[in-house]
């Protein structure tokens, strides 16, 4: 555990502030969920993940879709839950992919466009990123990318199951 050599003190209602920059620095987000573990003396608080409970289900899902060489991805807000990728799990996912599904918008990209969608991988690729929201709540996302092929509408419909799929397991 590393010290940041901030102290807070509790006010009489029990609450605590984080800091600013340490909520920055941890991608925390107003009104986000944080989990609250305790180990002998120390209190834990560990950002929420909808997906913590159902991992295995992202982890089969995963394995059983073919795309023909293009990638599947399951993210929460804040790294790769599941992927077709190996070395993709647990990578962060990056500020534009952030941003991308903050919009709560479907993006279809096939302009073979350099971009950044998990952090320190950067690539020419086509890409769908289809938002997971649970009861108004945004959640994570699915991600299908190509570096070579362009996404389609299969694939389109493919990220619309997996979202209803996934929000029916979150709830």
């Amino acid at each position: 555990m590393k010290a940041t050599g901030v102290v807070r003190r509790i006010d009489d209602l029990g609450r605590i502030v984080i800091p600013k920059e340490l909520r920055r620095t941890l991608k925390i987000r107003d009104g986000e969920f944080l989990e609250i573990f305790v180990e002998s003396d120390s209190v834990i608080l560990k950002k929420y993940s909808s997906f913590s409970d159902i991992k295995n289900v992202c982890d089969r899902i995963v394995s059983s879709v073919n795309l023909d060489g293009k990638t599947l991805v399951i993210v929460d807000n804040d790294k790769v839950i599941s992927s077709t990728n190996s070395l993709l799990i647990d990578k962060k996912i990056s500020d534009y992919c952030s941003s991308v599904l903050e919009n709560r918008e479907v993006k279809i990209e096939n302009d073979n466009e350099t971009i950044e969608l998990f952090d320190l991988e950067v690539y020419k690729q086509n890409f769908i990123v289809s938002p997971i929201i649970s009861n108004s709540d945004l959640v994570g996302g699915v991600i299908i990318f190509s570096k070579e092929m362009e996404v389609n509408d299969f694939d389109k419909n493919i990220c619309e199951f997996l979202v209803k799929f996934l929000i029916k397991n979150i709830e």
